[in-house]
């Protein structure tokens, strides 16, 4: 669990994930990003406004 919040996190930061994951955790932030995906339309638009 270590080594994958190492990887995962530098990665967030710079804000590409999917790219540098293994095709052992790419379903699991797919699962992850259609969950989040409905939520981040709204909050992303009344940012920008």
């Amino acid at each position: 669990a270590d080594l994958f919040n190492g990887l995962l996190l530098p990665c967030q930061h710079k804000g590409n994930v999917a790219p540098v994951v293994p095709d052992d955790i790419k379903p699991v932030i797919q699962e992850q990003t259609q969950q989040v995906t409905p939520t981040n339309p709204p909050v992303s638009v009344s940012a920008n406004q």
